[in-house]
């Protein structure tokens, strides 16, 4: 139902990206209703899902992965990889302000004829939501490959109730 929700409202402009505004958007109007039926501990598990199902797909890429925001024909971009950007970005900025680019994406470009918008029309809408220390992230996530090597490198434990309070040591570095 997101697929056609948004592929009725808003159709891309025929270039990089045109994908973003209508499968991404589906997958992550989908992932709130599965968030809010099932709960965000399977949201994560289908998350994880998501994030191996992309890593694995681009491991048989046989031209070039290419950004978020330039996909081409890539479903393994724009619905795996989209998801996880997608949720992490409301993780990061908030629900309420993923709405409200999305609310002002639809005012400006629902139902509208050529020019159509593009993937970097619904990236503005993020950028000017967010805060300045967000940019970074939006630009890693929408604009560049970026990876992660996130690892535990100890944890501590001190008794609590009838069991203990645990705190990781996490070192995480972009690839």
């Amino acid at each position: 139902m997101a697929h056609q929700w948004w592929a009725h409202q808003v159709i891309g402009a025929r270039m990089q990206g045109m994908t973003v505004p209508v499968e991404t958007l589906a997958q992550y109007s989908a992932l709130m209703v599965m968030e809010k039926q099932f709960g965000p501990e399977k949201m994560r598990r289908f998350l994880k899902y998501e994030l191996d199902r992309y890593l694995q797909s681009r491991g048989g890429e046989l031209i070039e992965e290419l950004p978020l925001m330039l996909v081409e024909d890539q479903p393994y971009i724009h619905y795996r990889k989209g998801s996880v950007v997608m949720y992490a970005l409301k993780d990061l900025i908030g629900e309420d302000k993923v709405n409200l680019a999305l609310r002002n994406f639809l005012a400006k470009w629902a139902f509208k004829s050529a020019p159509f918008p593009t993937s970097q029309d619904l990236v503005d809408e993020f950028r000017a939501v967010a805060l300045p220390e967000h940019q970074q992230m939006i630009t890693d996530w929408f604009e560049k490959i970026t990876l992660y090597d996130v690892r535990v490198t100890g944890a501590t434990a001190v008794p609590a109730g009838d069991g203990y309070d645990a705190t990781p040591e996490i070192a995480a570095e972009q690839r």
